[in-house]
């Protein structure tokens, strides 16, 4: 009697350590999964100030070809850059730029095959007052 116990706890054991390794391996793959789907080219439709239409996630953690400002004609193009990362359902950009110390916004963001949505992001790294609103992109490569 005692040795059926045992082995039943045992099984049961080990039923609960494959089912929490089943969870764990497959939040996993759904994080690498998101950040493989949100690299590529995307275009907007919705009004932005002062930026471009199209941004474009690299393999290599770069966001390249949306950002535009004013001051960007001081300084050449290779002197600024943008990352991005992801966690969950969050998107952290991060802006680098010539005598300026690198600074983070983060959103949340809907990815769903070809359509992403970042919530608020009409107007990134910006310091006014406008209100801020969500901007639906397509992808396209």
């Amino acid at each position: 009697m005692e040795k059926s116990r045992l082995n039943l706890r045992n099984v049961v054991a080990i039923v609960t350590c494959l089912a929490l390794m089943t969870v764990f391996v497959s939040c996993e793959k759904e994080d690498g999964k998101s950040e493989k789907s949100i690299i590529g080219k995307w275009v907007t439709s919705d009004y932005n100030l002062v930026h471009n239409d199209t941004i474009y996630f690299t393999e290599n953690m770069r966001v390249e070809g949306y950002f535009i400002f004013a001051h960007t004609t001081l300084y050449p193009a290779s002197s600024y850059y943008y990352t991005y990362s992801l966690t969950g359902n969050v998107i952290q950009i991060t802006s680098y730029q010539p005598e300026s110390t690198e600074f983070s916004e983060s959103f949340a963001y809907l990815l769903n095959s070809k359509s992403l949505t970042i919530k608020g992001f009409s107007n990134p790294f910006s310091i006014t007052a406008e209100a801020r609103t969500d901007v639906h992109f397509t992808k396209i490569e």
